[in-house]
């Protein structure tokens, strides 16, 4: 199985997954505050919905192989 890049899939280990969605989450906090500062309302949308997935990742445990997210 690849990414959407192209790029093999690593099975990261849970704890790391959770790791970087929280950072990403952590940092598009910081990214949408500043868009908002300068008046960018549509890139602090974009940044928030990015953060709220990052965060939901974030809880979530890794999906196997071929598994498929469950959406709500």
């Amino acid at each position: 199985m690849t990414s959407p890049a192209g790029a093999p899939l690593q099975r990261l280990d849970p704890a790391a997954r959770a790791e970087a969605a929280n950072y990403v989450a952590t940092i598009t906090v910081e990214l949408a505050r500043i868009a908002r500062t300068n008046a960018l309302p549509t890139l602090a949308y974009l940044l928030d919905m990015a953060r709220l997935e990052a965060e939901t990742q974030a809880r979530e445990p890794a999906l196997r192989q071929g598994e498929r997210p469950n959406r709500r």
